[in-house]
């Protein structure tokens, strides 16, 4: 495990969230890294949590009413 390279993965997907997404006092959290995907949820104080999981080509699917749903390429 190359803990650098994972970490400029993790800083680099989630500047791309935030700029994709257009996100401003929202907080991006790391949830974790599976097999294929990585996972980040997108929080607020005023809106409920939402969560997303990005694949190796940076396809983007967002968690809706338990399944997991195409939101974007970053």
């Amino acid at each position: 495990m190359n803990v650098e390279k994972e970490l400029k993965e993790i800083l680099h997907c989630k500047q791309l969230m935030r700029d994709m997404f257009s996100l401003s006092i929202e907080r991006i959290e790391y949830l974790g890294k599976g097999t294929v995907y990585m996972y980040f949820a997108v929080v607020s104080e005023y809106e409920p949590n939402v969560f997303y999981r990005i694949d190796k080509d940076l396809d983007t699917f967002r968690y809706e009413k338990g399944s997991w749903v195409y939101a974007i390429t970053l």
